[in-house]
């Protein structure tokens, strides 16, 4: 799924040319904006995903096919994202809900806790994860944040990852993150830790680095 991505106060008036574009390309697309008029606007044109609605802008989507991504109101407000959930489970439709990864010191943990206490609500919920405020926002090598964040995808069931490529340190993050899910469900199938699948996930050191 390519999205779209919407920037504050940035007027974006080939918006329905470029969704045109990729779904004449066969591409699924989504559409990412805290502005309703540009999420109408995504929605009119046939976006198949719409991010960022909270269960004060679900109507939004109330009457057309596409699938939200539901937030909270407030990244640390998890009560006001299980309203939306309740809210648009009525509707019997397929649809995301994402708690949001905070950066580093800006309520990380928090926000991997949250995912932990919405499955438990939620067993069978579809969840989705974004990575960028993770990889973007922290000046190290990605492979093994990524690694990491799978690895947490594959505990919780989630079953939706959105990522970007922006910063020059994060240019190989789908790459590694493909790697990463494929090692990760194939350790979880077998019950085991994610070690003896597949070496690529190692790019600094060697597993056996003096064989001799």
């Amino acid at each position: 799924v390519i999205d779209i991505g919407c920037l504050p106060d940035t007027p974006f008036n080939h918006m329905e040319d470029a969704i045109r574009s990729l779904k004449q390309e066969s591409f699924s697309v989504s559409v990412d904006s805290f502005d309703d008029s540009e999420l109408k606007r995504g929605i009119g044109v046939g976006a198949d995903y719409v991010f960022s609605l909270s269960e004060r802008t679900l109507d939004l989507v109330s009457e057309h096919a596409c699938t939200p991504i539901l937030i909270p109101d407030v990244a640390t407000d998890l009560d006001s994202l299980n309203r939306a959930v309740d809210k648009f489970a009525k509707y019997d439709r397929p649809f995301f809900a994402d708690p949001i990864v905070e950066p580093i010191h800006h309520g990380f943990t928090s926000s991997l806790l949250r995912y932990k206490t919405l499955r438990e609500r939620y067993p069978e919920l579809s969840l989705m994860i974004g990575i960028g405020n993770l990889s973007e926002l922290t000046h190290t090598d990605s492979l093994g944040l990524n690694t990491l964040l799978m690895g947490i995808v594959s505990e919780l069931g989630i079953t939706g990852v959105l990522t970007t490529e922006v910063s020059p340190h994060c240019r190989s993050t789908v790459r590694e993150l493909d790697r990463a899910r494929r090692i990760m469900f194939a350790a979880r199938e077998d019950d085991t830790p994610p070690r003896h699948i597949d070496e690529s996930l190692l790019a600094l050191h060697e597993r056996h680095p003096f064989p001799y």
